[in-house]
């Protein structure tokens, strides 16, 4: 019964958080396919004049890595704020907080979701090897990385209340983060791709690797390698160590939550 409980209160949470994020707001939800598509657009406009039309499938490729980057982020700044943005519920009413970090992270989830069905009538119009493999792996990344999302709020949702600089911090790094993610680029020793040693040192980026094994699932249908360090790597074994690392945040960030969390109300 009560893990029942648990689960309509997580619901409502999401629910209450999609209402205030877009109250007020003429266009609503719409905004959660705007801003994806509208960074597609100014990339792919300026940087196909370049290299762009030497990538196969750029148009799928730039859109999809855009809105999987997009997910990540909002995955991280959603979740950390989860505690702050319900102070005044956490004040006066008695659940478990963590729901309150696993609502946020789970509005980047339903973002995704709601983008991928943009991608998919765009990938329509767009040649897409489309694979039932492809689609099963591709949601098995999704999952890591959900999971890897979630355990790493439970620590930053904690520190956020005491350390509100840590909001601009992590902006600051998203943004930068992104020039340095191999999106609107490849990296490599092919013509119009990114090689040497700023090549090797971008392909280490492990966001870079997630969204490259995501795109490979999802526009080629299979499971493909990585290219680390100049090396070619089988995804799967970058997949299972998201995972074990996963679970061990989670565990251990679940620890770490729940000894501090009820210190942090005197913060609010």
């Amino acid at each position: 019964m009560k893990s029942n409980n648990y689960k309509d209160l997580l619901i409502e949470l999401i629910k209450t958080n999609f209402k205030i994020r877009y109250n007020n707001s003429v266009l609503g939800f719409i905004w959660v396919l705007i801003r994806p598509f509208a960074t597609f657009v100014i990339l792919y406009t300026v940087w196909s004049a370049f290299r762009g039309q030497d990538i196969e499938n750029y148009q799928v490729k730039l859109l999809l890595g855009i809105i999987l980057f997009t997910f990540i982020k909002e995955g991280i700044i959603f979740g950390m704020n989860g505690l702050l943005d319900k102070a005044h519920i956490i004040l006066k009413v008695n659940f478990p907080r963590e729901i309150a970090v696993m609502s946020s992270v789970a509005m980047a989830l339903i973002n995704l979701l709601i983008n991928l069905l943009i991608f998919v009538v765009f990938a329509l119009f767009n040649p897409v090897d489309w694979s039932l493999v492809g689609y099963l792996w591709f949601f098995v990344v999704i999952i890591g990385a959900i999971l890897f999302i979630y355990g790493f709020c439970l620590y930053l949702s904690i520190l956020l209340i005491r350390l509100r600089d840590l909001q601009h911090i992590f902006e600051l790094f998203f943004e930068l983060l992104f020039w340095v993610t191999p999106i609107f680029y490849e990296v490599g020793d092919q013509v119009g791709q990114i090689g040497g040693k700023i090549g090797k040192i971008i392909s280490l980026n492990p966001v870079g690797m997630l969204i490259d094994i995501a795109r490979d699932a999802l526009i080629n249908g299979k499971i493909a390698t990585i290219n680390i360090w100049g090396r070619d790597i089988e995804s799967i074994w970058f997949v299972a160590v998201l995972y074990i690392l996963a679970f061990m945040i989670i565990i251990s960030g679940r620890v770490f939550f729940n000894s501090q969390v009820k210190k942090v109300a005197e913060y609010f």
